[in-house]
């Protein structure tokens, strides 16, 4: 039973449930750390390597660089890099100067105490549309920079596993990975310069190094 939803009941416009509730963040992330975040990604190259982001037929996304942010800021918040904690970032923990700053419609998605069933199935209707836009923009990026797009949320069998990996290693999809790489690297890399050029590591002897190697991850040992 959602505690946004106690009886349960579906949303007339949506027709869906209000649950999972969205679990709104406790507090506002101030504009200063949002603009720092902003220009941190914006000054890393990352948003360079991005794809293109033309409109396709249906609803309009977000930008690709406003989700790419969402998903830095919602781990800030310490919550994760799942694209549903980057929604609920986006929209309830920034405050007004901030989702213009990131191009986020400034809606009130909460649903307040006493609000009437109408009043429920409109917020609800506003915060199942506002979402769907979000994982459609997250969804149309990483078709075009994943060399094997599939379900994440799927298990895969070891037949499976070894199809993407064959993609992922083909000849015709190494501009991708690289692409994706260099992604990787200038978004691990840009808070690292961004100390070293605040003076952080002028009493440190030694040299500095980034390693973004990926490495695999088994949900039990390899046999």
């Amino acid at each position: 039973m959602s505690r946004k939803n106690p009886e349960d009941k579906p949303c007339r416009r949506t027709g869906l449930a209000l649950r999972p509730a969205p679990q709104a963040p406790g507090r506002t992330l101030s504009d200063r750390v949002v603009r720092q975040v902003f220009d941190l990604v914006r000054h890393s190259g990352a948003l360079e390597c991005l794809p293109s982001n033309e409109h396709r037929p249906g609803p309009k996304g977000f930008p690709f660089r406003t989700v790419l942010i969402g998903l830095i800021l919602s781990q800030y918040m310490g919550k994760s890099a799942n694209i549903n904690d980057a929604w609920e970032t986006l929209f309830f923990a920034l405050s007004p100067g901030s989702k213009a700053l990131l191009d986020v419609p400034d809606v009130d998605l909460h649903i307040h105490e006493g609000a009437t069933r109408e009043e429920i199935d409109r917020v609800a209707h506003h915060q199942y549309a506002t979402s769907k836009r979000v994982y459609r923009s997250w969804s149309s990026m990483t078709r075009r920079l994943d060399p094997a797009p599939h379900d994440r949320r799927k298990r895969l069998s070891l037949s499976e596993a070894k199809k993407i990996r064959r993609k992922w290693n083909a000849r015709d999809n190494q501009d991708t990975v690289r692409n994706l790489e260099a992604i990787a690297q200038d978004l691990i890399l840009a808070p690292v310069m961004a100390s070293y050029r605040r003076g952080d590591f002028a009493q440190w002897p030694g040299h500095i190094a980034v390693d973004d190697t990926p490495v695999p991850v088994w949900g039990k040992e390899p046999d």
